[in-house]
């Protein structure tokens, strides 16, 4: 696991290995560290970048790479993440 000396991680959270938390180097104006809300699952080998807020109840698929702020309740992946479904949702994006 790689993480931002500012990361800030909620309670309840998983974090499988291979991950990274970091800054996105000028990428974009949020250089800062994430901010993981609780109950947060994160999947093996996930990146997320910048001074973005995962929301509360959120999984985050493996492999995935999160640049933006993740509601609460929500499941993301892909490259970039994008939400795929909120949990007690039978609706799929």
């Amino acid at each position: 696991m790689v993480m931002h000396p500012k990361t800030v991680i909620g309670e309840n959270c998983i974090i499988y290995q291979h991950t990274t938390f970091g800054a996105s180097h000028g990428h974009n104006d949020n250089d800062g560290a994430p901010t993981l809300g609780n109950n947060v699952m994160v999947g093996i080998g996930a990146t997320i970048l910048g001074s973005i807020k995962i929301g509360n109840n959120v999984s985050i698929g493996a492999h995935s790479v999160v640049i933006r702020d993740v509601p609460d309740n929500a499941v993301v992946a892909g490259i970039p993440a994008e939400v795929k479904r909120y949990k007690n949702s039978e609706e799929i994006r």
